[in-house]
C-alpha cells in the first residue's frame, strides 16, 4: 500500500521552507544592559508561511492571547509615558497583527527610550525580514545578539534569516544554539525536525518531534510528521494514535483524514476503522472544493466495503462450524431400557 506521505506531497524545499517569516511574540521577563543578564522569555510563535512549506498551520498552536501583547499602536504619540516593558507589549501586538509599518515605529521608539535594549534590534529584524531585506534582518539580528549575548530567542531568529539567504549550513547551526540556549524553545525543535526528515535522517527528526510533543501534545505538524516516520517503520499502530491527535486538533483537514485510514488499513484486520475513516474523509471531501488527492477514495471505501463482508461472513463461518462442531461432540440424551 501507497502511504500518503506528507514530504513527497507538500516537500519541504530549502527556498520555501521560511518562504514568508514567522513572527515571534514573548512575555517578557527582563533585557540585557552591559554586563548585565540576558532577556528571558516564554515564546509563543506564528508563521505566516507558502503553501509550498510543511508548515501549514503555523509552527505553535499555543494560543497567542496567551503572550505578552497589548493593542498595536498607531502613532509615535501613543507611546508618550510608557515604559519599554510597555512598549514591547504593545510590539507585540503590532506582530501579531502582522503590520509592519507599526511594528517598525514600535521597534523606533523602544531603540530611543531604551537604547541597550536588544528588543528594538530585534523587531527591527522581523520588519526587514517580513519586508524582504535579509541583508538588514541579519544585521539588525546581530546588532540584538551583541547587546544580549547567549539568548536562544534571537539565535532562533537569525537562523530563520540565514535560512532564508540560503545559508543553510549556518542557519542550522544557530537553529541548533537556540534550542541549546532555551530547550523549550518549540519552533527550534520544530524547524530542526522537518530539516532532519527532509535530508531522511529519520531517527534525529524523531527525537525533535517527540520534544515538540512533549511540549505541546496538539502541534499538528509534528504529530502528522512523527506519524510520517513511524509509518515508514512499520509502526502503524503508533501512526494510529499520532495521527488521530492530528485530527483532533484539525478536524476537517481532508489529508490527514486519508493518512489516518491508510494508518488503519495498513493494520491487519483493521478494515472497519479504515472504512470509517475514509468515509469521513469522504464527507470533507464532498465539502470542499479544489482538494487533490493521489487516491480515490470512493475506490478505496468500495474495496474495504468487500473486505469488510467477507471478514464478516468468514468469521460467521467459523462461528457456525464452531457451532456445529460442538453439537457433534455433545453427549447423547439416550439410554437403553431394561426388559
Amino acid at each position: 500500500m501507497k502511504f500518503f506521505n506528507r514530504f513527497s506531497v507538500v516537500g519541504i524545499c530549502a527556498e520555501s521552507l521560511w518562504v514568508v517569516a514567522g513572527v515571534a511574540v514573548f512575555s517578557l521577563v527582563g533585557c540585557a544592559t552591559p554586563g548585565g543578564s540576558t532577556p528571558s522569555a516564554s515564546l509563543v510563535s506564528t508563521s505566516a508561511v507558502a503553501t509550498k512549506s510543511v508548515y501549514t498551520e503555523g509552527q505553535s498552536v499555543l494560543e497567542l492571547s496567551k503572550a505578552g501583547s497589548e493593542r498595536c499602536l498607531a502613532s509615535a504619540s501613543e507611546f508618550k509615558g510608557k515604559s519599554w516593558k510597555q512598549m514591547v507589549k504593545h510590539a507585540n501586538g503590532c506582530a501579531k497583527a502582522g503590520d509592519w509599518k507599526k511594528l517598525e515605529l514600535a521597534a523606533q521608539e523602544i531603540s530611543r527610550v531604551e537604547i541597550n535594549s536588544p528588543w528594538g534590534a530585534y523587531f527591527h529584524s522581523l520588519v526587514a525580514e517580513n519586508t524582504g531585506d535579509l541583508p538588514r534582518a541579519l544585521w539588525m539580528m546581530e546588532l540584538a545578539m551583541k547587546k544580549a549575548p547567549g539568548a536562544g530567542i534571537f539565535h532562533f531568529q537569525k537562523g530563520r534569516v540565514l535560512w532564508r539567504l540560503q545559508n543553510y549550513k549556518d542557519a542550522v547551526t544557530e537553529i541548533k544554539l537556540a534550542i541549546q540556549r532555551e530547550p523549550q524553545l518549540i519552533d527550534g525543535h520544530a524547524f530542526l525536525a522537518q530539516v532532519f526528515h527532509r535530508d531522511l535522517d529519520v531517527d534525529t527528526a524523531a527525537k525533535h518531534y517527540e520534544k515538540v510533543i512533549a511540549i505541546d501534545p496538539r502541534h499538528r505538524s509534528s504529530l502528522e510528521g512523527l506519524a510520517d516516520i513511524r509509518m515508514s517503520q512499520g509502526k502503524f499502530a503508533n501512526a494510529v494514535e499520532l495521527l488521530t491527535s492530528a485530527v483532533s486538533v484539525s478536524a476537517t483537514d481532508l489529508r490527514l483524514r486519508v493518512k489516518l485510514a491508510q494508518a488503519h488499513e495498513a493494520i491487519e484486520g483493521n478494515w472497519e476503522q479504515a472504512l470509517a475513516s475514509y468515509r469521513v474523509a469522504r464527507e470533507i471531501q464532498g465539502r470542499s472544493k479544489g482538494d487533490r488527492l493521489e487516491i480515490d477514495i470512493a475506490d478505496k471505501i468500495k474495496t474495504l466495503e468487500a473486505k469488510v463482508t467477507d471478514a464478516n461472513a468468514s468469521k460467521q463461518a467459523k462461528l457456525d462450524g464452531g457451532a456445529a462442531a460442538s453439537a457433534s461432540r455433545a453427549p447423547s440424551n439416550k439410554t437403553g431400557g431394561k426388559k
